[in-house]
């Protein structure tokens, strides 16, 4: 698992991080909160390292899960779905399903990056199939992860 990871925060780094630090390079129009959140421009970044273990919430504020990891498209470099930890109780009896990124929307609530999303989509989303992407990383194919509905 930790290989795995070191491999996940290699790829957030380059994807995410890397155009975050092109974005630095002009010190006169960045302004950095203190709360993860860089802006530039009138366009707002969120740095990866608030969104692994960001709560993902409904739309009335209850806990749906967490986000656990990121999935990017290795060919465009953008964030394609989000892995999201439902249920269970302190990590056990939790299951993990695979949220397109652009059904969730991001926001800042008081200093802490939430994830919103609606929860019935949350509980139809397919499930993570970590054992796919093991077998995709070992064979270096695309890193876009096999799924499969959620009974």
């Amino acid at each position: 698992m930790k290989p795995y990871r070191s491999l996940v925060v290699a790829a957030l780094v380059a994807v995410i991080a890397l155009p975050v630090a092109g974005y630095a390079a002009d010190r006169g129009a960045v302004k950095r909160d203190a709360d993860h959140t860089m802006t530039r421009a009138g366009a707002e970044v969120v740095e990866s390292s608030a969104l692994i273990g960001a709560p993902v919430e409904a739309r009335d504020g209850k806990k749906i899960g967490k986000i656990v990891q990121v999935l990017v498209d290795s060919s465009s470099g953008k964030v394609h779905d989000a892995v999201v930890a439902t249920g269970g109780m302190a990590g056990v009896g939790t299951h993990k399903v695979v949220v397109p990124w652009s059904d969730l929307k991001i926001r800042n609530d008081n200093g802490k990056v939430v994830a919103l999303a609606d929860r019935a989509m949350v509980e139809r989303a397919p499930k993570f199939d970590e054992r796919a992407m093991k077998r995709a990383r070992d064979t270096g194919t695309a890193a876009t992860p096999r799924t499969e509905r959620v009974p």
